[in-house]
């Protein structure tokens, strides 16, 4: 599907839906209460131009699994799954405010033969995904503890092909596994932002 058209499907799946303010119950709150610092509820999108953008900037096959670490309501999730060939689309978010309307806008896709997309509610640091090969974060808001985290849970994959993160990793992550980086502008709900990618 043409990236002009991707955008304006996104836009329909997602009318109405406001991923910017959570549910009284949601669960961040009862994570807050608890004093845990892996979770952070701030929200910000990368637009879909955006996402066009680094995808053209990847070698993506019918074997890789795309993977969203903190997917808010899951629109890049949904951009890779009818854009690219990934087998697997994958979103893992915290909230269950975004969780839900992730899984609401589910209802009005129709899955793809030998595809797949899907959700899954919790932390993603405490999630397998041994199996994914791209990996994308907004990370902006994480914490170099958090990054450090993440780059080290990533390592642990055989098959990577790419991470794509908002906010670089600290100097002190083991970087001997890239084979080369790139860095764009890319457009984000809050400003212009920079996004880098490692190769693998």
């Amino acid at each position: 599907m043409h990236s002009k058209k991707i955008t304006q499907r996104i836009k329909n799946l997602y009318k109405n839906l406001h991923p910017y303010s959570l549910d009284y119950d949601d669960a961040y709150y009862k994570d807050k209460n608890q004093n845990k610092t892996d979770i952070d509820s701030t929200y910000g999108e990368i637009l879909p131009n955006a996402v066009s953008k680094l995808i053209n900037n990847l070698t993506i096959k019918e074997d890789d699994v795309f993977v969203d670490l903190g997917c808010g309501n899951g629109k890049v999730v949904v951009q890779f799954y009818l854009q690219t060939p990934v087998k697997e689309s994958l979103g893992i978010e915290f909230s269950t405010t975004r969780y839900n309307q992730a899984k609401k806008v589910l209802e009005n896709i129709k899955e793809k033969k030998h595809k797949k997309i899907s959700y899954i509610r919790n932390n993603f640091l405490n999630v397998d995904v041994s199996h994914g090969t791209i990996f994308y974060s907004a990370s902006t808001c994480f914490t170099d503890e958090t990054m450090f985290k993440i780059w080290n849970k990533l390592m642990e994959n055989k098959n990577l092909n790419a991470i794509i993160i908002l906010k670089d990793f600290p100097e002190n992550c083991n970087f001997s596994r890239v084979k080369g980086t790139r860095k764009f502008k890319v457009g984000c709900s809050w400003a212009m932002s920079e996004a880098k990618i490692y190769y693998f």
